[in-house]
């Protein structure tokens, strides 16, 4: 499989300065200060406090809650749903494919050039509709000047052939 199996994963990063740079990815850097406390939803209905707990939730391997949360985020704080591709993880490992589809959709209108956002966006086009389907759906991505990532989005966009990629990567004998 490539993505990742989040159920290997049991807990959020645990040093202050890993959180951080979690938050500081996802756009959300002025919720810090909150979400380092380690409060939560359930006693805190903040935006902040909501985030902390469906990325706390996540990484406890329950997507089904995590989605909800990030669900009950986007409630609380619709602004801030183009910003969560953590909400589209959760929403993929949850089963629902077509709501992660538009999560990754609408996160690209603020990370254009995101090539991760675009294999996850792809994954849950081909869950639901299959691989040939996601790759008509496959969406464009801006500028990356990291060879390895125009590589991932010509192989998921069906340009580029697997056992090229797998030579291409070994080390030199």
């Amino acid at each position: 499989m490539i993505l990742p199996v989040v159920s290997k994963v049991t807990s959020v990063p645990t040093s202050r300065l890993h959180r951080r740079r979690f938050l500081a990815a996802a756009g959300l850097a002025p919720l810090a200060p909150f979400a380092l406390r380690g409060a939560r939803a359930a006693e805190d209905d903040t935006p902040a406090a909501v985030f902390a707990e469906a990325v706390r939730l996540f990484f406890a391997a329950r997507p089904v809650e995590s989605a909800r949360a990030f669900d009950r985020l986007v409630d609380l704080a619709p602004g801030s749903e183009p910003e969560l591709w953590q909400r589209g993880l959760a929403l993929y490992y949850a089963g629902r494919f077509a709501d992660g589809r538009r999560q990754f959709e609408l996160h690209r209108t603020v990370n254009p050039a995101d090539v991760e956002n675009v294999a996850w966006h792809f994954a849950c086009v081909a869950r639901a509709d299959g691989a040939e389907a996601a790759r008509k759906a496959i969406i464009p991505v801006g500028e990356d000047g990291r060879v390895p990532m125009r590589e991932i989005h010509a192989l998921f966009a069906g340009r580029a052939e697997p056992a090229a990629r797998r030579r291409r990567a070994r080390p030199p004998a």
